[in-house]
């Protein structure tokens, strides 16, 4: 009998539009004093895809072995069946003493979604492609000094050149999906500000003080607010 070697390769692949199994939010908030929160997935293939979950400290290179966090998540692997979901359970196991109070703290969920391996293969080799999805999960203390709603109020831009310097003067992590003046986009890509500190954003075009800026911010919810503030 003539037997023939199939080899698998998996390939892991960070572009969550392609996979089945899609996490419904896209971001997290983990309220101090919650005994748990669920973060809902839903399969939206026709097949079963096998599901690898785990929350990492800002490494996009992470795996579940080397990944340490406060943080417990059931289950971490599981079969979601094709056109139905399956719930995530999130629980903050670490001391509340080893995260600042003042200000927010950020994590990322990753979901790993793996395909079925296909049965008529029929000897060949083949290659398995994984799609990574990974979205922002904050942990929010409860004593925080303003409300998420006004983090706008707290944003303060400056002008240096073909250089923006964004201010954070809040306790949240503000997440800018776009940033324009005068008709044209300043940014390629989304930026985010730590709570209390400045960064410096190179611009695609030289900006002035008084110019007007408006901004999408993302919300606790992933809505983008549109506001419009003055260059300094």
């Amino acid at each position: 009998m003539k037997r023939s070697l199939i080899f698998l390769t998996l390939i892991v692949f960070s572009l969550s539009s392609l996979a089945n199994v899609i996490i419904s939010n896209t971001r997290v908030i983990y309220p101090e004093g919650q005994k748990e929160i669920t973060v809902q997935l839903i399969n939206r293939g026709n097949s079963p895809d096998l599901i690898q979950a785990w929350i990492d400290e800002g490494n996009p290179d992470s795996t579940p072995e080397t990944s340490q966090v406060p943080f417990l998540l059931m289950p971490p692997v599981v079969k979601v069946e094709g056109g139905s979901g399956q719930q995530l359970r999130i629980r903050f196991t670490g001391s509340v003493n080893g995260l600042p109070k003042d200000r927010e703290s950020i994590y990322y969920l990753n979901v790993l979604d793996i395909p079925p391996k296909q049965e008529d293969l029929d000897g060949k080799n083949t290659m398995q492609i994984a799609i990574k999805s990974r979205i922002k999960l904050f942990y929010r203390p409860t004593k925080l000094t303003i409300p998420a709603s006004d983090l706008h109020k707290y944003l303060s831009f400056s002008a240096m050149g073909n250089l923006l310097v964004a201010t954070n003067r809040a306790p949240y992590f503000a997440s800018i999906a776009t940033m324009s003046s005068r008709g044209r986009y300043l940014t390629e890509k989304p930026k985010m500000i730590s709570p209390f500190s400045t960064i410096t954003i190179p611009t695609k075009g030289l900006v002035l003080s008084g110019q007007a800026l408006n901004i999408l911010l993302v919300d606790d919810y992933g809505s983008y607010q549109k506001y419009s503030l003055t260059i300094k």
